[in-house]
């Protein structure tokens, strides 16, 4: 295997590893607003509403363009 190869293939970990990480975060951050709207934490839901819109921008920066 070439080393551009293996490189690719370690980027390619390292991206999927950080698409888990962030898909997880955005996930906690909507029960967060379905946890608070219970008890009608408006600003709160506010907040990880924001939160969950910036995580899965970054989620969509790891999308390949082609």
């Amino acid at each position: 295997m070439s080393e551009r190869c293996w490189l690719n293939r370690q980027k390619l970990g390292i991206i999927h590893l950080l698409a888990w990480a962030i898909s997880t975060e955005v996930f906690i951050h909507l029960e967060r607003i379905d946890e608070v709207d219970e008890v009608y934490d408006y600003q709160a839901a506010e907040i990880n509403y924001l939160q969950t819109l910036q995580d899965f921008d970054a989620f969509l920066t790891l999308i390949p363009i082609s």
